[in-house]
């Protein structure tokens, strides 16, 4: 036992140690392209001059618009924000009797992973970080095409397409956000930018059919296969953006309302101070013979604790990794060791209300034993400041900047409700499918694997207990900043 003890301590070292390494070499890298960038929105605020400014730009150097960068140093920080498609990494976890594997490939090798498992597993999980758009239309596609069709969530899904999706709040850290969002809106409509760009894309390409499809699904709906067209996805949604469950189409992808990141008030509260609430599609896709895949672009942090900032700091590529931050990294690590063993029953609907039912409920502190402020108390903490506030002496700046953070706030947890309610009717349905599967699975004589073992009916019980509980919370608040409002207008 000692021994099988300081073999799990080496590898957990071992691990710790090389996601130091890739830490460093991110932060090294992330350094030079964060220069490159602040000179390129020097140059975008800069271009817009009051007529003092230029007048003074003749004789003052420091009115004059700054530089562009160069062109190579532009190429560099686009593909640096938004990886080439096929460079995207992806993780395949693989869950049998007692062993569990992860390796991670990239994007364009995917497709030799959707065709055959090894026998000793169970169930295999392709993730993929994709949001909607003409990338994650194709890799579905091609996925459902090369095995049988799943057991379908008749209740759960839609008519005529049973897979399951919903949506992740996350914490990503406003400056990459607002860095994101610069690269695209201001590199995208450049020219010489473009076919260089373009041909990045296919560089590291090996997959059979996916370029080719691609191209198709791109002519059918009239779209161009341009680097900025496929890459787009990869950017979060704010609030305010729209809801995102439910898109039909890949042209139904996050438009942007503007350059600038919002500032929530969320934000007012000292732990929260250098993060953002973004939302990201959660879209999954499983088969018959025991392959699932899940599509999204979320990179943020989903686990609140008191390393909440330095995680926000990590880069998006160790983020799987770190199972203290990401719901998706944990839903790997919680098997890691003992497989499907533990599992009650070893199939791919199994795995598939896990995974759901714990993304679906983050942002919270449960793992971390409450040592962080729940979403929740913070925007309570933030309302009764508003409230206070309203008692100041009216001053007519101060009085318009209040109005303003009690309808920024309003916006937000409207938002963030309407979400709670989507999640909560989907995990309240998803109970009609299992119970349906559990039936017909005893009727058939196929008992559960293991008794002892979290049913998908129990897991889902407690989803709703704790989205219900979270809806609720949030409808209070609500109703709280809104009466708020209408003291203070």
């Amino acid at each position: 036992v000692l021994m099988s003890f300081s073999q799990v301590v080496s590898r957990n070292v071992e691990k710790e140690e090389a996601r130091k390494q890739q830490i460093a070499r991110f932060n090294q890298e992330n350094e030079a392209q964060r220069r490159v960038h602040q000179h390129l929105a020097k140059w975008e605020d800069s271009k817009y001059l009051g007529w003092k400014e230029y007048l003074f730009s003749w004789a003052v150097p420091s009115f004059r618009q700054s530089p562009l960068p160069h062109v190579e140093e532009l190429k560099s920080l686009a593909r640096h924000y938004y990886p080439p498609r096929a460079e995207v990494k992806c993780h395949i976890c693989d869950f049998g009797e007692g062993k569990a594997e992860h390796k991670i490939v990239n994007l364009g090798q995917l497709e030799e992973y959707m065709v055959v498992k090894p026998d000793w597993v169970d169930v295999r999980w392709i993730h993929a970080p994709l949001g909607l758009g003409l990338m994650h239309s194709s890799v579905e596609d091609i996925f459902l095409h090369e095995g049988e069709t799943g057991r379908e969530f008749e209740n759960a899904g839609r008519s005529g397409w049973p897979y399951l999706e919903t949506e992740i709040f996350n914490f990503r850290h406003r400056q990459n956000f607002q860095e994101m969002r610069d690269v695209y809106l201001l590199l995208r409509d450049r020219q010489e930018l473009q076919h260089d760009l373009d041909q990045s894309t296919w560089k590291a390409d090996q997959n059979a059919s996916l370029h080719h499809d691609i191209d198709w699904r791109a002519d059918h709906l009239a779209l161009e296969p341009t680097f900025w067209n496929l890459v787009s996805s990869d950017m979060p949604w704010q609030l305010s953006e729209g809801l995102s469950m439910g898109s039909l189409c890949p042209k139904d992808g996050l438009a942007p309302i503007g350059r600038h990141v919002e500032t929530q008030t969320l934000s007012m509260h000292p732990f929260y101070k250098d993060a953002n609430l973004v939302r990201d599609p959660f879209r999954t896709f499983h088969r018959g013979d025991g392959f699932l895949l899940t599509l999204s672009p979320m990179a943020g942090v989903n686990y609140l604790d008191k390393n909440f900032s330095k995680y926000l700091a990590e880069p998006v590529d160790a983020m799987f990794d770190n199972d203290d931050a990401s719901a998706v990294g944990h839903a790997y690590q919680a098997f890691a060791s003992s497989g499907t063993s533990t599992w009650h029953r070893k199939t791919v609907e199994w795995f598939l209300v896990y995974l759901l039912t714990e993304v679906g409920v983050t942002p919270h502190p449960f793992r971390q034993g409450f040592n962080a402020p729940t979403l929740d108390s913070v925007y309570n903490s933030v309302i009764q400041d508003l409230k206070r506030r309203r008692f100041e002496e009216w001053k007519p700046k101060v009085t318009v900047k209040l109005v303003r953070e009690h309808l920024s706030c309003v916006d937000e947890l409207t938002y963030i409700t309407l979400s709670l309610r989507k999640k909560l009717d989907l995990f309240t349905v998803m109970q009609l499918d299992i119970k349906k599967f559990e039936t017909q699975d005893l009727r058939m004589g196929k008992e559960p694997s293991n008794f002892e073992g979290e049913s998908s009916l129990e897991r889902l019980s407690w989803a709703v207990a704790t989205v219900k509980h979270q809806h609720e919370c949030f409808e209070r608040l609500l109703v709280d900043v809104k009466v708020s409002l209408d003291a203070v207008s």
